[in-house]
Formats: structure tokens, C-alpha cells, sequence
């Protein structure tokens, strides 16, 4: 959730909220005292980074081995559904990044992409067993799009992922 600070000016206040950037994407400070045209431009511009610049910055909280950690958006290339075992319905899903190897999320549904609430979602569904990141599609045709990404090895290839005739539309 991005912030926006309001306080005295002070270096201890300053330090804190400067510490505070390395876990919250968009983080911001007016200092006291200020008038109503300043906390107006202030806002204004906050609302133009949260909408524009900062975007790709957001943070992401999944779920990884029973603790929550937070991926920057712009690194997760794409989300697959797992193989199903033998017999098993499967709803683990293998989340591909551009900086380092895979992981898996244990009973996750495409569903909860749309509860991330980004203000501008990148991601989009091509397959019923793809969603990509569209920042890190390399390119496309009628049937796939190419991305690039870190294997379980930690090596980087590219694959080309099937479009569904049904998500043909969400390709940009």
C-alpha cells in the first residue's frame, strides 16, 4: 500500500522513513509545516508516481513454504498450474522469474491474481494454465508468446507458452 508521510523535519524521522522504503514500493514525505497548495501539489504528484513511475515496484505476497515473502511484480515472468500427479487434481501453481529459480505455491488459484488489486495489472491470462506478466512478454503470434526466464536449474531459457482461442483478446 503506498504512503504518504506527514511530519516534523528531523533526521530521526527522515532515517525511519527512508528505512521503510525497502518494504513498501512507494513511499513519500511532506514535512510540517505546510500549506494547503503544498499538501495539494504533494498529493497530486504521490498519486502521478503510485500510477506511473512506481508501478512495476509493487510487491507481491505469496505464500512459500508456510511464510509470506514479497516478489516485485516486474520479476515474476509468469504463473503455470503444476503437473498433476497420478490420479491427483492439481491446483499448485510454478511461479518463473527473471532473477532466480522457480518457485511453487501450494493450493493457489488464478483467482487470487485479481485480489493483488494493482492499479495497472500487467498480468494476463493466455491458457487456462498461463497467466503471463505482458513487461516480460518478449513476443508473440496467433498461437504463443515468448518469454525468458530462470529454469529450476537456474538457467535461463525462453519457451514459447500456447494462447488459448479464448484469451487470444487479452494478448496486448
Amino acid at each position: 500500500i503506498p504512503v504518504l508521510f506527514t511530519s516534523d523535519y528531523n533526521a530521526e524521522n527522515l532515517r525511519a522513513i527512508e528505512d521503510l522504503k525497502d518494504s513498501i514500493p512507494v513511499v513519500d514525505t511532506l514535512s510540517k509545516p505546510f500549506s494547503e497548495e503544498k499538501f495539494k501539489k504533494r498529493v497530486l504528484k504521490f498519486r502521478e508516481d503510485i500510477l506511473t513511475k512506481r508501478i512495476a515496484e509493487l510487491k507481491i505476497p505469496l505464500k512459500v513454504d508456510g511464510r509470506h515473502e514479497h516478489f516485485s511484480s516486474r520479476d515474476i515472468v509468469c504463473i503455470c498450474t503444476a503437473e498433476k500427479g497420478e490420479g491427483a487434481e492439481s491446483n499448485n501453481k510454478i511461479v518463473f522469474f527473471t532473477n532466480h529459480k522457480p518457485i511453487t505455491l501450494c493450493d493457489f488459484s488464478f483467482k487470487k491474481i485479481a485480489e493483488w488489486n494493482l492499479p495497472s495489472n500487467p498480468f494476463r491470462q493466455i491458457h487456462k494454465s498461463y497467466f503471463v506478466n505482458t513487461e516480460n512478454i518478449l513476443g508473440h503470434d496467433r498461437e504463443h508468446v515468448e518469454v525468458e526466464f530462470f529454469d529450476e536449474k537456474n538457467s535461463k531459457v525462453r519457451k514459447k507458452l500456447p494462447i488459448s482461442d479464448n484469451y487470444k483478446r487479452n494478448i496486448p
